[in-house]
């Protein structure tokens, strides 16, 4: 895992969109897909941007004499938000995002945009990762190649802009609420101790190689689970939890075995590393 907390990074890589799993918070897995099956999500092709903007402050200034005396900066009354910016119309998207259903037959695929869910739209994850370097230029390592990964674990989204307009490339703007969850990208329960927080609408994660998240649903017989990026980089750089609790494991060719298994209708959340090309 990565070693400095220091990091300097460009561009946009991969951003991936899941529907959020109300009990557990994390993604939740399709309905019917296997037991030993990963899931991360789909993919949001053609990734332009994925911007988190925080809320700002609540600022209350208190006047009197003519001048300004002191301001109070309290909590927000705004919502953290963000946007997520592709250059392909992607019907299974916009249908994830915002809670409606792919139609049509044949050659002729439909969706509707605009809909009365609007205001009612199923809750999502949003998470995608970027390239970064060691930033700290006191240490060996100064430069060197590191990745950022943010991830957002409860959010509402509206699809806002699909311009047409004569010689413009596409671009589809999808406009993001971050509300505030109580885990993290893994279903750990945020906290004083540990975390510093007991709620966020955002995390960020440093990671040496490409970070990746599997999840995976237990039914109680399963008790092998292959990695979705066949070149993880090694058993050090994997961390398992099974309903937000970190958990032991073995691990044999990027297949992983927590111990005791994943008893039915358990939730496990591998976090690792990988390194190939792509």
């Amino acid at each position: 895992m990565a070693t400095n907390d220091n990091y300097m990074a460009v561009g946009l890589r991969r951003v991936f969109v899941a529907k959020r799993n109300t009990t557990s918070g994390v993604m939740e897995i399709p309905a019917g897909t296997p037991a030993g099956t990963a899931y991360y999500g789909v993919r949001a092709q053609g990734a332009l941007g994925l911007t988190p903007t925080p809320a700002a402050p609540n600022r209350v200034p208190v006047n009197g004499d003519d001048l300004l005396q002191h301001t109070f900066s309290l909590p927000p009354r705004e919502s953290f938000t963000g946007e997520l910016r592709v250059s392909k119309t992607d019907f299974e998207v916009i249908a994830l995002l915002t809670g409606v259903k792919v139609f049509g037959s044949g050659d002729i695929r439909k969706v509707a945009v605009g809909t009365d869910k609007q205001g009612s739209e199923d809750d999502v994850v949003i998470w995608g990762y970027r390239e970064a370097a060691v930033g700290d230029d006191e240490l060996t390592t100064y430069g060197n190649r590191r990745w950022e990964l943010v991830y957002f674990p409860n959010c509402r989204v509206n699809l806002r802009g699909n311009p047409w307009q004569d010689a413009t490339a596409a671009e589809i703007t999808y406009d993001i609420i971050a509300n505030l969850s109580r885990v993290d990208e893994a279903g750990v329960t945020l906290t004083e101790a540990v975390h510093g927080c007991t709620r966020a609408p955002c995390i960020m994660v440093h990671t040496t190689n490409k970070p990746w998240i599997d999840v995976f649903e237990g039914d109680g017989s399963e008790t092998d689970f292959t990695l979705s990026q066949a070149a993880y980089v090694d058993s050090d750089s994997i961390q398992v939890w099974i309903d937000g609790v970190s958990t032991a494991f073995s691990e044999t060719d990027g297949v992983v075995t927590p111990t005791g298994g994943v008893a039915d209708g358990e939730t496990l959340v591998i976090e690792y590393e990988w390194d190939d090309s792509v």
